[in-house]
């Protein structure tokens, strides 16, 4: 199980769980600095466990300054069954 409780974004159809401190100004940058969640949920689906759950209790708004190319929002997410 894995509970995330922070910001996320959105860029592509991707959700990305940004760091603490990071300062996203651009969609590369997201992508280079934050951890992407389908990432994350392969990870977890890999590990052959009988259940994985993850939990994003993430803000959906864009609070940073200057961003561009993201998407209010959080994508829809879907395991491998």
């Amino acid at each position: 199980m894995v509970y995330f409780f922070g910001h996320g974004a959105q860029a592509d159809g991707e959700n990305y769980l940004i760091p603490v401190e990071a300062y996203i100004r651009s969609k590369a940058e997201l992508q280079e600095f934050a951890y992407n969640a389908r990432i994350i949920l392969g990870e977890m689906e890999d590990a052959g466990n009988r259940v994985n759950i993850l939990i994003l209790d993430a803000c959906r708004n864009n609070l940073f300054k200057g961003f561009k190319g993201g998407v209010y929002g959080l994508a829809i997410m879907s395991s491998r069954a």
